[in-house]
């Protein structure tokens, strides 16, 4: 992490005067150095932000609570570099302007609590804590609102805000395609503030285990145990077994319904054309194999080849997507099996 002193001049691609004082702050910071330190020494992406002075949001627009934190460049955290040049060429231009660092690698992955309009995020923060999931810190910010920023080497994880129960937890993981603004950038006056850190190499120092803050914070529903089966009673049929025994290859509800042509019969074996096909065989249904249908070319969706399938089966590929719950229900409906029975 990065103090807030400024570089030795030979770090800095090229020399500029010294920034003049401005109204309405209370210590002029060379912002220019510190961004290059983030970039050059650190290897974290960084680019400006808006800045606030007296009159409002450098912008000079009405942005509310985003005053001061929104992108100075065109495409925002996706313009964020490491290239001293570019990094150099921008504060030159805009020295007062706040810095943005890009999360997520080669960024850092970062924590934000947020306490503004009493939010949880100390709330939360004491429960991770508590937990034992904050090991792993490389550097704490103080937020100009009373929050806080962890930063923790990037792990590849993706942003989000948990939330328990549908409310907000204070808690913004700022992970790949977010930003942060970093010290010394100041909200009217208000700085961030580096309040502790340790040397990315520390034997202490690793990412976050998100996965685990997430389940902790909003853990996944629980899983309902599976409904016991049935017992069939003596004499049940279900409705797919029925439709096995009752219905023929030729039915609508099976191949004769799908365009499938019969060719013809060889021993106990029938001989079937698949739709669109002018000559020659596709499938075979009975013979060696029962009762099954018998696929044996790559051209008749939704069967595979040289799978075989039953007509209950056929059935459900043909109307219900595979879904055999639903094909079972719909037999039942229509008359198949006994009162009551599933397959």
């Amino acid at each position: 992490m990065i103090s807030e002193s400024s570089v030795a001049t030979e770090s800095k691609v090229t020399q500029r005067p010294a920034a003049a004082p401005q109204s309405g702050l209370d210590l002029v910071v060379d912002m220019e150095s510190i961004a290059l330190q983030y970039a050059v020494f650190a290897g974290w992406p960084v680019f400006p932000v808006h800045w606030t002075d007296e009159h409002g949001c450098s912008c000079r627009k009405d942005c509310g609570r985003d005053a001061g934190k929104h992108p100075r460049t065109p495409h925002g955290v996706l313009d964020a570099t490491t290239d001293a040049a570019q990094v150099a060429a921008w504060w030159q231009e805009w020295p007062l302007a706040n810095i943005g660092i890009a999360t997520g690698a080669p960024g850092p992955d970062v924590l934000d609590f947020d306490v503004k309009n009493g939010g949880l995020g100390m709330e939360t923060y004491q429960r991770l804590r508590a937990a034992g999931l904050l090991r792993g810190v490389q550097a704490t910010v103080t937020t100009p609102s009373g929050g806080c920023h962890l930063y923790f080497p990037a792990g590849g994880h993706r942003s989000g805000a948990p939330k328990a129960d549908g409310k907000a937890l204070g808690l913004d993981i700022q992970c790949q395609g977010k930003y942060v603004l970093a010290p010394p950038s100041r909200i009217f006056g208000r700085k961030y503030r580096l309040t502790g850190k340790r040397h990315r190499q520390h034997p202490a120092v690793h990412a976050a285990d998100i996965p685990a803050i997430l389940q902790l914070l909003s853990p996944a529903p629980p899983v309902p145990a599976p409904r016991p089966a049935r017992e069939r009673q003596p004499g049940e049929i279900s409705p797919g077994d029925d439709f096995e025994a009752r219905a023929d290859w030729a039915d609508q509800m099976l191949l004769g319904g799908a365009g499938w042509t019969f060719v013809r019969q060889r021993g106990a074996a029938l001989q079937w054309r698949r739709p669109g096909k002018d000559g020659g065989k596709s499938a075979l249904t009975g013979g060696d194999r029962g009762d099954l249908f018998s696929v044996f070319t790559s051209e008749a969706p939704p069967f595979d080849k040289d799978v075989s399938y039953s007509k209950f089966a056929v059935y459900t590929l043909l109307h219900h997507g595979g879904d055999f719950s639903a094909a079972a229900r719909e037999l039942r409906r229509i008359g198949y099996g006994s009162v009551g029975a599933v397959s």
